[in-house]
């Protein structure tokens, strides 16, 4: 029997005429798959002797033949380090046809470039390069660049790894998340304990233990430290299973995270730019988006839901920017804002799907994640402080706070007009050079779009939630307007009773672009709060706040610090110059040896007025009495 044999995963096999491929193997059963028909199970002695009787054929697999031809810079980085050693030692072995590499020699190759390749090899891993090298023919981009569908070779028996297996089921594959090294130290222990078994093996390191790890199908891993949930979950395929035929049939979301930093008005740093952004795959069409600037700009609910109530509304100029609209469904990346229970119930009362990416899965939300390619190569670009795209060097926020040269308002003007200018009217080739304008003119019909204004009850639409204190007179204050009503009157100074507090912290739910009112949130109730300057409908806090007077408070007057106030004394006292102290007391000065009587109460020297005196008087003095 053809014991020698491996049974894995991916294994072509010829059954009965018919091709198919092995899709399950453990230690009891081997599951083969067919097009044509359906799936067979097998033990694993019975496959191996089948096959051994040339009952079921063993297909193998084509040899690849491989060619690099672009490497990225951390690859290139590495071919040139690795020919460096190989180059040399060809010229060694050139001179010397007897001699082997020699650690001498290795060394002298260090000190060449160490410089620009700091990290020291071994004689043994050169001449492993060495020996690849000339193998390929001398194209060290072959050894350095790994295959697409290369497998995992093992150097260990398979009694190690089923036993590798084992400890990573018992230890690691558990709902309790162990971490990796608590699974390995146990793993040593019981290695060490079988170590008749395993006699003349090497104990498997963490990485190799790590690696055996990831060899397992994600799903059976998923299952078993997180559960079936999470493993369905984050084992579908998003968009890929949509056939999108109309404008609105699917939206993908997804956040940006930019290196390059902006400055305020008065020049001192704002912070990074993140920005989230909501396309519609038919039309390719950038329906809203959110910038967020900030020291470490969040992914969180509240700019989630500002960019999704963005890209569902009729925008201020229908002409220059005319998409817009409610989707069917919406593909949400896996970030933290996307996830959260108050986006969750805003896409609820707006009454859309919702699908979830799986983690580390960008083609699944393949469309936004081009527009973003194309906003860095088009727009971010030679940008002052852009500091190219993010990648394994991550760039430091000292870094881009120093490169810094553009405003927040400077960069909000040049984003918008990018978006409603050059990307939305910019022919796409996948869609036969149209831009996205004129497809969304072409197939979106104003009578069948539905945004937000078509929804009369509003108070479940302002998904923003907050935390804000509604005084028991006044109502509630935010972003320089007020909201008041009588029903929240009622309900706070019913709450608050005969307490001396005179305010009290109410949940409320805001709608950024639509400062007309908030909703209030007590317990089930909701309660809308309108706006007591009536702000008309749809109406955005920041239009409102574009009115208000621009101040420039580094030029508002300030008062002198302690070492300010020091100099000028000292300054004035080597001077002669008087210093003011006329409102100044000290040591009973001004209030020492005071007449006694004047100082007493104005009560103990004074009578109460009369009834005839007060019935006497006019208000500017005493009625005379007229002469006989």
């Amino acid at each position: 029997m053809n014991s020698g044999l491996l049974l894995e995963v991916g294994l072509d096999l010829k059954v009965s005429g018919c091709h198919g491929t092995i899709l399950y193997v453990d230690n009891e059963r081997v599951l083969i798959g067919y097009k044509s028909k359906p799936d067979d199970l097998y033990k694993p002695y019975e496959l191996l002797q089948a096959i051994n009787e040339k009952l079921i054929t063993v297909i193998d697999k084509p040899y690849e033949m491989r060619c690099v031809v672009h490497l990225k810079d951390d690859e290139q980085h590495e071919c040139d380090r690795r020919t460096a050693y190989c180059e040399k030692f060809f010229e060694f072995k050139t001179l010397n046809p007897t001699d082997g590499l020699t650690q001498e020699l290795v060394d002298e190759v260090y000190e060449e470039i160490k410089e620009d390749h700091p990290v020291k090899t071994s004689v043994k891993t050169v001449y492993k390069w060495y020996k690849r090298w000339l193998e390929d023919g001398k194209d060290m981009a072959l050894q350095v660049v790994k295959s697409e569908y290369s497998q995992t070779e093992w150097r260990f028996p398979d009694s190690v790894l089923e036993f590798m297996d084992k400890m990573i089921s018992r230890y690691y594959m558990q709902l309790g998340e162990p971490t990796m090294a608590y699974a390995h130290d146990m793993f040593t222990k019981a290695f060490k304990r079988k170590g008749k078994m395993f006699k003349g093996y090497d104990i498997p390191s963490l990485s190799t233990f790590e690696r055996r790890i990831n060899s397992w199908p994600k799903y059976e891993r998923d299952l078993a430290r997180y559960g079936k949930k999470f493993a369905d979950r984050e084992n579908r395929e998003a968009s890929k299973t949509y056939n999108v035929q109309n404008v609105l049939d699917l939206i993908e979301c997804d956040g940006l995270e930019v290196n390059m930093g902006l400055l305020k008005e008065d020049g001192t740093y704002a912070g990074k730019i993140g920005i989230i952004a909501a396309m519609d795959v038919k039309t390719r069409t950038c329906l809203g988006y959110t910038v967020v600037v900030g020291e470490k700009p969040k992914e969180s609910a509240a700019a989630v839901i500002h960019c999704l109530s963005h890209s569902m509304r009729i925008k201020a100029d229908p002409a220059k920017y005319p998409a817009g609209g409610i989707g069917l469904t919406y593909v949400f990346d896996n970030g933290p804002g996307f996830r959260a229970a108050m986006t969750k119930k805003f896409m609820n009362a707006i009454g859309s799907d919702v699908t979830y990416c799986r983690s580390g899965m960008p083609e699944e939300k393949p469309h936004v994640e081009r527009m973003f390619d194309t906003w860095r190569s088009k727009f971010f670009k030679g940008k002052k402080g852009y500091l190219h795209k993010r990648d394994k060097k991550k760039v430091s926020d000292t870094t881009i706070r120093k490169a810094a040269a553009i405003t927040v308002a400077e960069f909000m003007v040049m984003f918008e007009d990018y978006i409603e200018t050059e990307y939305n009217n910019t022919p796409n080739r996948m869609m036969n050079n149209w831009t996205p304008n004129e497809i969304w003119a072409e197939h979106a019909r104003i009578d069948e779009v539905i945004t937000l204004a078509d929804f009369g009850d509003r108070t479940k639409l302002r998904g923003n939630a907050k935390t804000l204190r509604c005084n028991r007179n006044h109502g509630i204050p935010h972003r320089g307007q007020r909201f008041n009503c009588d029903a929240l009157m009622k309900e706070v100074n019913f709450i608050l009773g005969g307490s001396e507090d005179i305010s009290y912290p109410v949940d409320v739910l805001i709608d950024d672009f639509d400062a007309s009112a908030i909703t209030a949130v007590f317990g089930q109730r909701m309660i809308e709060v309108p706006n007591v300057k009536n702000v008309p409908r749809d109406t955005s806090f920041s239009y409102l706040k574009s009115f208000e007077r621009t101040i420039d408070k580094s030029k508002l007057p300030k008062h002198l610090t302690p070492r300010q106030a020091g100099n000028i004394v000292k300054k004035r006292r080597a001077n002669g110059t008087l210093i003011e102290q006329d409102t100044l007391i000290i040591d009973e000065e001004i209030t020492n040896n005071t007449t006694k009587d004047m100082e007493k109460d104005i009560a103990d020297n004074t009578t109460n007025i009369t009834d005839e005196e007060r019935k006497s008087t006019t208000g500017f003095g005493t009625r005379r009495k007229k002469s006989k």
